[in-house]
Order: structure tokens, then sequence, then C-alpha cells
């Protein structure tokens, strides 16, 4: 069986697991997949497929909703899709958990951490039961499935610095702050790309800086095709929590089950 057939018949199979969910509710659940064929194919095989395939069709196949779908079919896709896709297809017009990350260094009494002067970017920022709510709503509402949709939490988007004033503020503090120019950035990003073309190996932490430049300056919010200008008033808001209620919570209770992942600060 070529690469491509091995492919095409994985993401077929994928796509009757999720046209049967999806279709319809109240069927038997598609028998467990872990023990077929597919379940015994190592995670550093199905990479080498998704890289080989998108290598050769331009990068354009398989489509991030079929690697989704292929997460169906066995355990090892589940654990690979972790890793490539990340989260469903929803727009993340979400808050990345940096201004998380610093509630228990604010708390020790150092400085809140930002790019420039805290005003390059904003965010709606919702939090994780708004957002699974969210998600079982799409699930549930035929118009929203195989959609990409844009989300914000409640209330006005806020910038690095307006979440920082809100925390100094619950704490009972004077805002101290850290302004670390964008422009560091830039730099650390030209000199990474110049040393893969030495060492490629460098090239994903080059790719990595280039997506964290990307998030401290970008907002998080619709982009208006009229003015070419960041919408607060487009982006949808979603939920009852609040960034606000979520300090509240976290400086008085602890940051204890909240995952995070790596972050640069």
């Amino acid at each position: 069986m070529t690469l491509r057939s091995l492919i095409l018949e994985m993401r077929s199979r994928s796509h009757r697991v999720v046209h049967d969910l999806a279709s319809a509710a109240d069927s038997t659940p598609p028998a467990s997949s872990e023990s077929n064929r597919w379940s015994d194919i190592p995670e550093e095989l199905l990479r080498e497929i998704l890289i080989r395939v998108e290598a050769a069709d331009g990068g354009n196949w398989p489509s991030r909703r079929s690697v989704v779908a292929c997460a169906g079919v066995c355990r090892g896709w589940r654990l690979l899709m972790n890793e490539t896709v990340g989260v469903p297809e929803i727009s993340s017009k979400l808050t990345f958990p940096i201004s998380l990350k610093q509630v228990d260094i604010v708390k020790d009494g150092k400085p809140y951490v930002m790019f420039g002067d805290g005003k390059l970017c904003a965010c709606k920022p919702i939090s994780e039961e708004d957002l699974a709510s969210f998600i079982a709503d799409c699930v549930l509402e035929e118009s929203k499935i195989n959609k990409v949709l844009p989300i914000g939490g409640p209330g006005k988007a806020l910038t690095p610095l307006e979440q920082g004033e809100i925390l100094f503020r619950i704490l009972g503090r004077e805002p101290k702050f850290l302004k670390v120019p964008i422009e560091i950035m830039d730099f650390v990003i030209g000199v990474l790309d110049g040393v893969a073309k030495v060492f490629p190996s460098v090239a994903e932490a080059a790719e990595f800086g280039k997506i964290g430049r990307y998030y401290a300056a970008e907002s998080m919010l619709i982009l208006d095709p009229e003015t070419g200008e960041y919408s607060e008033e487009k982006t949808p808001s979603y939920g009852k929590d609040t960034l606000e209620d979520f300090f509240e919570k976290v400086v008085r209770e602890g940051m204890a089950g909240q995952e995070l992942g790596e972050q640069f600060f």
C-alpha cells in the first residue's frame, strides 16, 4: 500500500466516524479501534506521514480538520493531534496564559512583565468553563458544525497593561511593570534565523520566536476588513467569568489545577 493510499484510507475511515458522531446522537458509538492495525502505528511514523504528505502536497493536505478526524480512529492519532493541532477549529480569540503565569510572580513582589507600553495588543479573556460550554454548544447546534468561529469572554477587551492593573488592584499593591522592548524579540529572531542556516536544529527555536513575536504584538480580536483594524465590538463575547473574577479566585485559592504549559516568562 502506498503512503498516499494509507492516508486516504485513514482519512476515509476517520470521516465515517466523525459523520456518525455528528449526524446521529442516538446512534451506537463506533467500535473501539484501539486493537485495529492503525493503533499499532508508532507515533514517529504518524508524524513522518504527515510531514511527507504535507511536503508532497504543498502543505495543504491533509487539512487540519482531517487530522482531528483521524484522532477519532486510534489513540496514536489522538496523541499526535495534541502535538500537531492542539485545539479544535475555533479561532483563538482568547487570552494566552502569559498574564495568568504572572500571578504568583506579582504576588512575590516582582514586576508584571509586558512588551512595549503594554498596549500593543488586546483580547477578551475567556475561562475554561465558559470555553467548554461554548464548544458544547457548537456540537449541539448544526449551524456551527465544521465552522471556524471567533470567540471571546465577557466584558471589554483588555490590554496586558489593563490586565496587570487589575491584578495589582486585587492585591492592593502599587503597580510595578517591567516593559520589555518588542525590538528585543526581533533581534533574537534575526540571530536565530542566521544561526539556523548553519545549524538547522535551531530553526524550530526561530519559528517559536516568530510565533511569540506575533502574539506579543497582535490582538486576539476580529480584524475588521473595512477598517483593517482589530475590532472589540465585532469580537463575540460569551460566558460569565471575567478575568477579574479569575484573578480574585487564584489570589485567594492559588493556581492549583491551572494547566498553563510552557511560556516565555
